[in-house]
């Protein structure tokens, strides 16, 4: 790539964010998705016996509910040692 290419790239990419700001400052709580009930039931359901196979030592108990709960992990490289960082992403993979 020549610097002309990667300045041209870095402009759509700037000019990206720019519009994604501009939509994420135009959010609002209207923009919210309600859970069904039943889904936040469950949720807490899996989580509580999350906790007691945690609790009780019981690995291949708590490994299914685990599953339950989390849908992807994303490893991401770190800017500089000590670093940390999570993603969280519902109902669908990261892109």
């Amino acid at each position: 790539m020549t610097g002309r290419m990667v300045s041209a790239r870095l402009a759509e990419l700037e000019a990206e964010i720019d519009r994604q700001e501009a939509r994420l400052a135009r959010a609002t709580e209207a923009n919210v998705v309600t859970l069904h009930p039943a889904a936040i039931a469950i949720y807490l359901d899996a989580v509580e016996q999350l906790a007691k196979a945690l609790s009780a030592n019981a690995a291949k108990a708590a490994c299914p509910k685990l599953r339950e709960l989390i849908d992807c992990a994303v490893v991401a490289p770190r800017v500089k040692p000590g670093d940390r960082s999570i993603s969280k992403f519902a109902g669908a993979r990261p892109p």
